[in-house]
């Protein structure tokens, strides 16, 4: 999945590997945009969330900087260790 496809809400399932070297209790966080804008997850954005510079863009590529559809997320799920484990997200 790259940035323009997020920006356009496409619905997709994704694999990351991590390696936990020690037991304990963690604290998991799925984001969409960037903290710092303060969207939620399912929000659609108009225009620009963060800065970023133009001149260094091919114009082709600018749907993977700026803009998003809001998306209906109902749930998502994240399988950690054989278990899966699902939520809705905060509002």
């Amino acid at each position: 999945m790259n940035q323009g496809e997020v920006r356009a809400g496409k619905a997709v399932a994704g694999y990351w590997a991590v390696d936990v070297r020690r037991a304990g209790r963690y604290s998991i966080e799925l984001r969409r945009w960037p903290a710092e804008t303060g969207y939620a997850i399912s929000a659609g954005i108009d225009g620009d969330d963060v800065p970023w510079n133009r001149e260094d863009i091919d114009p082709k590529e600018e749907s993977n900087y700026s803009g998003g559809q809001a998306i209906d997320l109902r749930w998502a799920q994240l399988s950690i260790g054989g278990t899966d484990h699902q939520g809705a997200p905060a509002r």
